[in-house]
């Protein structure tokens, strides 16, 4: 497995396109992979009484990576719900755990969409490029996957797929 990939996937099926659609990008790499929906992560709280759920140790991971992939489908045009509790706990990496706040640093980060609409929303990747600005990481690119009836990768698809996974996988 090589620990400097990590992919965190927040999709309320686990086995639903956006998970084919990351099997198919990464089906020969061996890349660290959390699905959101088998960990226990609670909603952020100010009184941070949720300290022991699995969050922090997702964040020593993420500080122990050397690129960050994150993998939602689109939910009314916006990053799924599992995401976005996750994301609103990357507060605690400015209050209560600083130390690996600041070890995100330098960290690139990379986005994995999938959704009906033909092309991915306007803003959409905006969330995840604005938190890497503020973390001092580096937004890296996305793949986007319009989800067709037939959910297969179009040959154009393929190549793009191909590209995007080169640009992590590229020293």
């Amino acid at each position: 497995m090589d620990d400097k990939i990590l992919l965190i996937f927040g999709s309320s099926r686990s086995n639903g396109t956006t998970r084919m659609v990351v099997d198919e990008l990464f089906k020969d790499k061996n890349i660290q992979f959390i699905d959101l929906l088998k960990t226990d992560i609670s909603y952020y709280d100010y009184e941070h009484s949720n300290s022991n759920d699995d969050f922090l140790q997702i964040a020593e991971k993420m500080a122990n990576s050397q690129s960050i992939i994150f993998a939602t489908p689109i939910y009314w045009y916006s990053m799924s719900a599992l995401m976005k509790t996750f994301f609103d706990r990357l507060s605690d990496l400015l209050q209560i755990r600083k130390d690996l706040g600041r070890k995100l640093k330098n960290k690139k980060i990379y986005l994995v969409v999938s959704g009906t609409d033909q092309e991915l929303p306007i803003g959409f990747e905006v969330p995840f490029s604005r938190t890497s600005k503020y973390f001092d990481m580096k937004f890296s690119g996305y793949f986007y996957h319009y989800v067709k009836q037939e959910k297969v990768f179009s040959e154009e698809c393929r190549e793009e797929a191909k590209k995007f996974v080169q640009s992590i996988f590229s020293k």
